[in-house]
């Protein structure tokens, strides 16, 4: 992470998703799982000389900003094959999480005419709560070409709505001791449903080549222009938003599925991808002092990665390593690059199929 001639590096790491389908008929099949809508985590601090605004005296004061929480959702999803061509499905999820954000401002204690100790430290709180629900809508039509060649067209839909939770934001001052505010007075306030899930829209084409090459391209649009913006208004700041796209291309090539060979068996993954950014954020021209909003970071990322089948078993080891770049399009903003790695498990196991004795 660098920025303003800063750079700092951090590890971490978390969990992706657990997800299960099985079939109930020939024609349905059904998935469960527990997917990370959104993560927050941070902690940043710095110290600067600045101007008390009570005082009018420049001393060093300490600025903090941290972070935590986020969005999960728990879906069920049903698929119907309508046709020998044609399948639509509905994931229904709940969608639930709180995210905390915090400002901690640190000014040096000072004594008063009278001997009182005075100190202008306060602590700023913002967060959310939600609690709702989540509904995605896709179908997918397969054209087989000929024998060994297979076209796929996919299409999704997620509903935009407001979400059931609250915002809050308190204001808390106090008295400096050590680098830590002792809290003695707290405003605050806080507003039912200020949040909105956008309208969602992909699509996506994929090509295979005799069940051991797939080459496919995704397209995502979310519509966030058109999200309430109550939140910004209950936090007395301007706030812009961008509709988010994204493009992702990726492929997979296995050798062979029957070979003794198990180098043949592995299969071979590449992919890449590019996203726009959903917000602006206020930016002043250092030349000419002329403030305007500007789009945020966008963000480019390459991913390369293996499918190492288990023996004597239809499992799955899938490990691949991704890069990830957040590039701002002006100075000001923190530039992040990302090394991922990734590990996941398929379990394709006969857990659901009946027996049958002749």
């Amino acid at each position: 992470i660098s920025g303003s001639g800063v750079k700092l590096n951090a590890k971490n790491s978390s969990f992706d998703y657990l997800a299960m389908q099985f079939r109930l008929h020939p024609r349905i099949a059904m998935s469960i799982g527990l997917l990370p809508f959104s993560n927050v985590g941070y902690s940043v601090s710095d110290t600067q000389a600045a101007t008390d605004p009570t005082t009018g005296n420049t001393a060093d004061y300490a600025r903090s900003y941290t972070g935590d929480g986020g969005l999960h959702q728990l879906y069920a999803g049903l698929g119907v094959k309508v046709l020998n061509n044609l399948s639509i499905g509905a994931n229904v999820s709940y969608f639930w999480g709180d995210i905390t954000r915090t400002l901690g401002m640190v000014y040096p204690s000072y004594k008063d005419i009278y001997g009182q100790t005075v100190s202008n430290s306060y602590v700023e709180t913002t967060g959310m709560s939600v609690r709702d629900y989540k509904l995605d809508f896709g179908l997918q039509y397969t054209y087989k070409l000929n024998k060994k060649n297979t076209i796929n067209v996919g299409a999704v839909y997620t509903l935009g709505h407001t979400l059931h939770g609250d915002a809050y934001k308190y204001h808390q001052t106090g008295t400096e001791s050590n680098g830590s505010i002792y809290v003695q007075s707290q405003t605050g306030d806080t507003i039912p449903n200020p949040f909105k899930m956008p309208h969602t829209f992909g699509a996506g084409l994929t090509y295979v080549y005799d069940n051991r090459l797939t080459i496919g391209v995704d397209y995502t649009l979310q519509k966030w222009n058109t999200a309430d913006l109550t939140w910004s208004k209950f936090n007395k700041e301007s706030v812009e938003m961008n509709n988010r796209t994204k493009i992702a291309f990726g492929a997979e090539f296995v050798p062979s599925y029957i070979s003794h060979n198990y180098l043949k068996r592995i299969r071979y993954r590449m992919g890449a991808y590019y996203s726009t950014p959903y917000n602006k954020v206020s930016y002043t021209d250092p030349d000419t002092g002329a403030t305007s909003f500007q789009d945020g970071a966008r963000e480019y990322g390459v991913s390369v990665g293996f499918g190492l089948p288990m023996f004597q078993s239809k499992s799955m080891l899938n490990i691949s390593g991704q890069y990830i770049k957040v590039s701002p399009k002006f100075k000001g903003l923190m530039e992040e690059n990302y090394l991922r790695i990734n590990i996941g498990l398929t379990f394709n196991e006969r857990w659901f199929m009946k027996w049958k004795v002749d």
